[in-house]
């Protein structure tokens, strides 16, 4: 079966505001490189181009790729599974960017990354993406292969106080018997910030 891959390098972050840094240096050649690394690796294993999908969503945009704004991050998933629904023997999930930990007494822990319009906690909390509920969506979708997922973001604490985070809000429409394997690699343990460098992507 093909296999495909989501990048997602957000080095900049144009309206970000809340002490939140705008930039985050090397982000976008952690992506570049990941990809790169994904393309030998596919090549190597005998796979034809047709059997491959690759999106690259990034700010800055590549001339290859697309942009990493909600709508944009969400358009590819939908792509994903148009292509690839029942029909992927291997998924690649890379994120680098901002992210957070959402704690709450009825939600209680779930992750999120932050779509390159994100503005604040309190104004866009819409533009960011409920990690597990990602993982499930294309689980559910386009297995029954394996996905691995490689999350360079940071885990610190948000509480209702400060963001009220909304659901993934895609469409479900599954018609898949068996389920995708799924890994999860994150760049840092719950509560804590992820240190913006090389060291992660890199290994």
């Amino acid at each position: 079966m093909p296999v495909r891959a989501l990048v997602i390098a957000i080095e900049h972050y144009p309206q970000i505001t809340g002490g939140a840094e705008r930039h985050l240096p090397g982000t976008l050649a952690a992506g570049l490189a990941f990809k790169q690394w994904l393309t030998k690796k596919w090549a190597d294993e005998g796979h034809a181009a047709a059997d491959t999908q690759m999106l690259f969503c990034s700010e800055p945009v590549q001339p290859d790729g697309r942009p990493a704004a909600l709508r944009d991050l969400k358009a590819a998933l939908l792509e994903l599974r148009q292509a690839g629904q029942g029909a992927t023997d291997e998924l690649f999930v890379f994120f680098s960017g901002h992210g957070f930990t959402f704690t709450g007494p009825v939600l209680g822990r779930t992750d999120y990354v932050l779509a390159s319009d994100f503005e604040s906690a309190a104004l866009t909390a819409e533009r960011s993406l409920n990690l597990d509920e990602l993982v499930k969506w294309l689980r559910d979708h386009l297995g029954p292969g394996r996905h691995y997922y490689f999350i360079d973001a940071c885990r610190n604490r948000l509480t209702s106080a400060q963001v009220v985070p909304g659901p993934l809000g895609l469409p479900t429409d599954t018609g898949i018997r068996e389920e995708a394997s799924s890994f999860v690699l994150q760049s840092t343990v719950d509560g804590a910030t992820a240190a913006v460098g090389a060291a992660f992507p890199t290994a």
